[in-house]
């Protein structure tokens, strides 16, 4: 199965006929500003929707880094707003968590939402992965979602680019989402942010469906600090070594550090490590690649949905974080393997191969020609209905 991740990895390691443009990692002098880190800080990508393709999408993937979309809400259709879900679901009793505690406590929906307008900077509470079932609830308002979504062929869960859709019908497909993360926001400076620091074995796209505006009129955000793949040691030891280090497991897999201001400041002058800052407003779709430490600050209380996806690109992190987390299992006899990795793999090889078979050997290389998808987006075959 290595030989396969390995293959798979050399084959759509982007070529040098892309808009080079894109390709350095630009640094920009930030003035006036009071943290060390912020002098040198990479720049984010930002795209309209309907300016980002498959080639700019592969530059940067294939490279590891962060990038926005903007203007994701134009064309989606439904209501995402507090008041939607109050009115809706207001009765059922959700657990919503204190992010400077960690404790769970039971409200209704509308409990939660109601205090989305009416309280500011009051105890930071959120509501994540919700639902827990993804057919559960808001079918139209999650199609909405996927049927925006920028670059379909990687994004959508029955992308042709995306290897988590080829699991056939009957399988047991892994929950991937949609699933909605809402939360207040604890102002401008925080010392526990909203979603603490840790890394996911896919990759994802997080998309800011709406924000209390701040009270100077400014619309609301959220602050993501996503830290290089390579960067995971020195984050690891810089945590071992301070105070935050004490919990059980892995110090990024246990999900129990928010890293402050004097600790990015230090992980710049002593491991020259600097994270992509990117403010998220409403309408924004961040996309985060697999194996990628992150963690969010919600600077206003928002409302998000998110979704994971796979391609090809992230399969080399993806193994070695899905390996991390089986020992982070073991170790804290907790959570469970939700991507089922291998099993992925071998479906996406399986049609893969039927479909080589049922072409001639006739493989479009979707690296080099990623304009030239074979199929338009939507369609799936099945392993039940191979054409001989």
């Amino acid at each position: 199965m290595r030989d396969v991740i390995e293959q798979w990895s050399s084959r759509y390691v982007w070529r040098s006929s892309v808009d080079q443009s894109l390709t350095p990692i630009t640094i920009r002098q930030l003035s006036g500003v009071g943290d060390v880190s912020a002098t040198f800080r990479p720049d984010v990508s930002r795209f309209h929707t309907r300016d980002l393709d498959n080639k700019k999408f592969l530059s940067l993937w294939s490279e590891g880094r962060p990038f926005i979309v903007e203007d994701v809400l134009g064309d989606m259709q439904g209501s995402w707003g507090p008041d939607y879900f109050a009115d809706t679901y207001g009765s059922d009793i959700v657990s919503v968590v204190d992010c400077e505690t960690n404790t769970s406590t039971s409200m209704t929906v509308r409990d939660f939402f109601w205090r989305f307008e009416t309280c500011r900077n009051s105890k930071p509470l959120k509501l994540k992965d919700w639902p827990p079932n993804t057919d559960a609830k808001f079918p139209q308002l999650f199609k909405a979602f996927i049927d925006a979504l920028p670059v379909p062929d990687y994004t959508r869960p029955d992308g042709v680019a995306n290897l988590t859709a080829h699991f056939p019908p009957n399988g047991v497909i892994p929950d991937l989402g949609p699933k909605m993360y809402n939360a207040y926001g604890t102002g401008t400076y925080s010392q526990h942010g909203t979603t603490c620091l840790h890394l996911d074995v896919t990759s994802a796209v997080n998309l800011m469906l709406y924000a209390v505006a701040e009270e100077d009129g400014s619309p609301g955000s959220a602050v993501w600090h996503i830290f290089p793949r390579s960067a995971c040691s020195s984050i690891r030891k810089l945590i071992s070594e301070s105070d935050m280090g004490e919990e059980m497991g892995d110090p990024i897999h246990n999900q129990k550090t928010y890293v402050l201001q004097e600790m990015l400041d230090r992980l710049w002058v002593e491991y020259d490590v600097v994270p992509w800052e990117i403010k998220q407003c409403p309408g924004e779709a961040v996309f985060i690649p697999a194996g990628c430490a992150h963690q969010v600050h919600n600077i206003s209380n928002s409302i998000k949905v998110a979704l994971d996806f796979l391609s090809v690109m992230d399969l080399p992190p993806t193994e070695r974080v899905g390996q991390e987390l089986r020992i982070q299992r073991i170790i804290t006899d907790w959570g469970e393997d939700v991507l089922c990795f291998y099993d992925v793999l071998w479906y996406a090889w399986l049609l893969l191969s039927q479909q080589m078979k049922f072409r001639g050997n006739a493989v479009i290389d979707y690296a080099c020609d990623p304009t030239g998808m074979s199929q338009p987006v939507g369609y799936i075959p099945r392993l039940t209905a191979v054409q001989r």
